[in-house]
């Protein structure tokens, strides 16, 4: 499924969704077009690759591509700036395909979701992330100790009221020193 040529025209469209349409692919350069977006909701789609033209939408607020099979985002993802919400949960992500470097540097993210992927942990820089209000990483399989995942993110208490890591599947403590250090981590 394709979208109609004519959307490319639409330039002063702020607000476009699209989700549960069975789109497999997003045409990059019809969208790029779109100079006025601020909302872009392709979520419960198809779709396999998130196209490095999106990224080009530098007015985007809100970005939700969930439940798709995303396995890939790109590095231009960083040129997003302005985006405070982004939905990439139900995808086919792992740490090394998820842009970690790259989602830290969006300096207004407010909230982000990352759910439901194949993450092992959560990815690194975001912790410094300042109006990141809103993080939820539940559902993915964390290949470590709670303690080893959650310890650089100590920093978030103060601005982050809500982070979700729920079902993520850690390892088990091991039997003496794991205790010790959650009691410091309070």
């Amino acid at each position: 499924y394709m979208l109609p040529k004519g959307f490319g025209s639409m330039f002063r469209l702020q607000s476009l969704v699209l989700n549960s349409n069975k789109f497999d692919t997003i045409d990059g350069d019809m969208l790029a077009s779109l100079v006025s977006l601020t909302e872009l909701d392709f979520g419960s789609n198809l779709i396999v690759a998130l196209p490095k033209k999106v990224c080009r939408l530098t007015k985007l607020t809100s970005l939700n591509v969930s439940d798709n099979k995303i396995s890939v985002v790109p590095k231009e993802i960083r040129s997003l700036a302005a985006v405070r919400v982004l939905n990439l949960d139900r995808n086919r992500l792992t740490i090394e395909n998820a842009a970690p470097r790259e989602l830290a540097e969006l300096r207004n993210l407010d909230e982000l979701t990352l759910h439901v992927n194949d993450l092992s942990a959560l990815p690194e820089g975001l912790e410094a992330l300042p109006k990141l209000r809103k993080l939820t990483f539940s559902h993915n399989p964390c290949a470590a100790q709670v303690y080893d995942v959650l310890e650089p993110y100590s920093a978030l208490r103060a601005a982050c009221p809500h982070l979700n890591v729920s079902h993520s599947h850690f390892d088990a403590p091991e039997a003496d020193g794991d205790e010790d250090r959650s009691k410091r981590a309070r």
